[in-house]
């Protein structure tokens, strides 16, 4: 008689010990993925870091760099072993002390007890030597409890922009002794809105503030002297056709206390890709004091002019003999008299060659 088998079932310890280690294995998948992805995030925020245009210090309360990236490693200079460990005075400023002690104010203790940003600017040594402008970001690093332990310091190199911002504001500085000195104001006018820009010293020159003339053509345009305002605008019609090179007038301004101011005006449009005018930059130029001065030599030539004619009208000694003026009445001493008095021309007396032979033969034979 054949006895039936029957299929003999796991214990029950077999089977929690089965389910335990297969649950070991999924944790240890997991965990591994888990390691893997925050890998793969730390290579994403280096990579990030290091191609940032901004240089990273990690600096701690001793002030020593914990760490730094590459790109401030490579815009200082330096390498990243060169840096780590060392004071952050040492590789910013070259000092052997902290920046205290070398007169200068350090706002690293700052952040780490307000635990506030801060910004400003300031040199930085290059490893070469040379002296490089810096835009420092000071921003607090917290711990578990909240407390700062670091700083972060995220610079940029601003040296640039320095460079370019105070030869700008040289620049100005020049122009604005230039023009002021030289009686020289700019205006930028707009063709579609008829808005005039004036230089403040523009209008300084005909005596107002800058919020008392408005800037704009019709403005402007009522300090044209009336008998003038034709011209001014001939020629500046000209130019904007283009049958001239250039705006150039010389015309009057009416200054506020009243008095006729002259003014040297010029300007160049500047047109689309068509040829058409939309601008136009120039400037005026108070030459009143010139226009005066010229006014006046020429009031002088003139009178100068009919005084000689008037003087040597009629007849004039002059001797038969040696063809020279004779000043047996006076006529040259009247001459002379009246050009030494309205001009700053003078005379020299002496003899001629011809009359030295004839007074003084002695000469002329040694």
């Amino acid at each position: 008689m054949k006895v039936k088998s029957k299929t003999q079932k796991p214990l029950p310890g077999d089977q929690r010990g089965g389910d335990r280690m297969a649950d070991l294995q999924r944790r240890e998948m997991e965990l591994k993925r888990a390691e893997e992805a925050f890998r793969e995030k730390e290579r994403y925020y280096q990579s990030l870091l290091s191609n940032l245009h901004e240089d990273i210090l990690v600096i701690d309360r001793d002030r020593r760099i914990t760490d730094a990236y590459s790109s401030y490693v490579i815009s200082m200079g330096y390498r990243r072993e060169d840096v780590i460990g060392r004071h952050c005075y040492e590789i910013c400023h070259g000092y052997r002390e902290p920046c205290e002690a070398n007169g200068q104010d350090c706002l690293l203790d700052e952040v780490l007890l307000t635990g506030k940003e801060r910004r400003f600017q300031h040199e930085h040594i290059h490893a070469d030597g040379s002296k490089r402008w810096i835009d420092v970001l000071l921003s607090p690093l917290n711990g578990k409890r909240g407390s700062a332990k670091h700083v972060i310091q995220v610079t940029r190199d601003v040296t640039d922009f320095i460079r370019v911002k105070n030869a700008l504001q040289e620049s100005q500085e020049r122009y604005a002794l230039t023009t002021k000195a030289g009686q020289v104001g700019v205006w930028d006018w707009n063709l579609e809105s008829n808005e005039i820009y004036l230089d403040p010293n523009l209008k300084a020159m005909l005596g107002y503030a800058d919020h008392e003339i408005r800037n704009h053509l019709d403005d402007w345009s009522k300090f044209v002297h009336p008998d003038d305002m034709a011209e001014v605008m001939a020629k500046a019609n000209a130019h904007l056709e283009g049958l001239a090179p250039l705006y150039e007038v010389v015309h009057r301004m009416l200054h506020k206390d009243g008095s006729i101011r002259w003014f040297l005006a010029r300007g160049r449009a500047i047109r689309d890709a068509d040829g058409k005018p939309y601008r136009v930059l120039g400037t005026d130029t108070d030459i009143t004091e010139r226009k005066r001065a010229e006014d006046e030599r020429e009031i002088l030539r003139k009178r100068l002019e009919e005084s000689l004619t008037k003087i040597l009208s009629g007849f004039i000694n002059i001797c038969a003999k040696c063809k020279k003026i004779r000043n047996d009445r006076g006529d040259w001493i009247r001459i002379e008299e009246y050009i030494r008095s309205r001009t700053g021309a003078d005379f020299s007396h002496g003899l001629c060659p011809q009359c030295i032979k004839e007074l003084y033969p002695e000469y002329e034979k040694a």
